[in-house]
């Protein structure tokens, strides 16, 4: 998983989670867009706050040579 932090046109942060899934659940949209909805409840149960899921395919998210970067800042502070 990776972690997208960013600010919208209204000043709010947003956060995304990039999660990785089979290629067989990424070419099958109903399939993916209700892990997208199952995650992001989930996510929201545990901890409070609401955020997109986005899956992507296998080996979609950018692996580092050392330690996992698991959290993208992009917001402009």
């Amino acid at each position: 998983y990776q972690i997208l932090v960013d600010r919208g046109e209204n000043h709010l942060d947003n956060l995304t989670v990039l999660v990785e899934a089979a290629q067989s659940t990424v070419n099958d949209p109903d399939q993916k867009g209700l892990l997208q909805s199952k995650l992001a409840q989930q996510l929201n149960n545990a901890l409070g706050i609401s955020c997109a899921v986005r899956v992507v395919g296998p080996q979609e998210i950018q692996r580092s040579a050392g330690k996992a970067v698991r959290v993208i800042e992009n917001r402009i502070l």
